[in-house]
């Protein structure tokens, strides 16, 4: 039998399957709209500086990133806490470690800072004080 901390997880998993993709719908609807405002103001005035709505739209890239993760893994605990055969439980920790080290590739480059990282640098020196503090201390 099961125990209930894994029920609660695949019940967690289920809400995350219907949530994430309606969320990641919506994050593709207002990059959409961000594309509007930004094409609205470079006609209205050409030397409008267009930087934020970049900045908005990788902000939403990235948080498009991390739903697709966080539902591609549900789906994965949800299917292996239902599996019965040995086989079927290892195909699916092959693929969890497959998502988990892929999107560690992408979070976290070999070449560059990834964006968050390199917006967070280049803020004012108090802003950047904290972020390398905070990475230091989780080293």
């Amino acid at each position: 039998m099961k125990s209930e901390k894994f029920e609660d997880l695949v019940s967690a998993c289920e809400k995350n399957i219907v949530f994430y993709p309606k969320h990641i719908t919506h994050l593709h609807n207002q990059i959409q709209n961000v594309d509007r405002i930004e094409s609205f103001f470079s006609k209205v005035d050409s030397k409008t500086r267009l930087e934020i709505f970049e900045d908005i739209k990788q902000l939403c890239n990235f948080n498009g990133l991390l739903s697709v993760i966080i539902l591609d893994l549900s789906v994965v605990v949800k299917i292996f806490y239902k599996d019965k055969t040995d086989w079927e439980k290892g195909f699916f920790i092959k693929h969890a470690f497959l998502i988990l080290h892929e999107s560690c590739k992408k979070l976290n480059p070999k070449v560059g800072k990834p964006y968050l990282v390199q917006k967070i640098l280049s803020r004012p020196k108090d802003l950047k004080l904290d972020y390398e503090l905070e990475v230091i201390s989780s080293s």
